[in-house]
């Protein structure tokens, strides 16, 4: 994804955790500034470099919206020659999807991140451990550690909308495929749907449950579907009043047989 001359510049630079204002300067950038917006952040050419702009109301972001925009310097080459914007409008979504996996590299190597999860286990709690190492967020970090497994396995996200934990969205790892696996919205969802979750909201440990999950395939007669159980982990992250859970599903063996319609 990175060139040899970038892999160099960021490889002086990191520990973990990256040192973003070393590889930063390394790219061109002059001056990074924080103020309010309405992206996460901006990066625009400044004399011979670049400055970046932050949005101050999300310092929990800040790390990743600045691997963000060195991701656009990056994919420019060093010829940037308007301002890009993190958050922008939706016709910049391919560019900002490659910067968003730039940034994922540039905040926690490949192979660094892999050598520390392989001491710590491939268990979700490790991902805590991974966290700090790398001093990035619980979100991202999860993500990349999913990709990184060696099993299929599905992220999934719950988040409290009205009083009601909800599935917000589910990310497969490339060891799924042919399957795809998901959990729609509406009352099936909510019907089908465990403990694990609901579990691990309220209490500080890893919940683990059987979780229901539908698998889908492409076939000659057209798309099938069927649900199934899967080993599941669930971690909540943050206060009460801003808690989610992340969920880890090993889709690759299942608890029961096929259930559901």
């Amino acid at each position: 994804m990175l060139n040899q001359k970038t892999n160099e510049l960021l490889q002086a630079a990191s520990g973990p955790p990256t040192d973003l204002d070393k590889f930063g300067q390394a790219l061109g950038v002059i001056e990074v500034e924080r103020r309010e917006l309405n992206v996460d952040g901006m990066v625009l050419p400044k004399g011979k470099g670049y400055k970046v702009i932050l949005n101050s109301k999300k310092p929990a972001r800040r790390r990743f919206s600045l691997a963000h925009e060195l991701g656009h310097i990056i994919v420019e080459s060093g010829s940037l020659a308007t301002p890009q914007f993190r958050g922008g409008p939706p016709s910049h979504k391919q560019l900002e999807n490659l910067c968003d996996k730039i940034a994922a590299e540039i905040l926690m190597p490949e192979e660094q991140f892999q050598e520390h999860m392989e001491r710590l286990g491939l268990q979700l709690s490790s991902v805590l451990q991974l966290k700090r190492t790398f001093d990035t967020s619980f979100e991202s970090t999860a993500i990349r550690f999913a990709d990184f497994l060696p099993f299929p396995a599905v992220l999934s996200k719950w988040s409290m909308v009205s009083g009601q934990l909800t599935h917000s969205w589910s990310r497969s790892n490339g060891r799924c495929r042919p399957f795809k696996y998901g959990m729609p919205k509406g009352n099936k969802a909510k019907d089908l749907t465990e403990m694990g979750p609901q579990r691990a909201f309220k209490s500080s440990n890893v919940v683990r449950s059987s979780e229901p999950m539908l698998r889908s395939q492409n076939s000659l007669k057209g798309e099938r579907y069927q649900w199934m159980k899967f080993p599941t982990e669930s971690l909540a992250i943050g206060p009460q009043d801003n808690r989610y859970v992340l969920s880890l599903s090993r889709v690759g063996e299942t608890t029961s047989e096929p259930f559901g319609n």
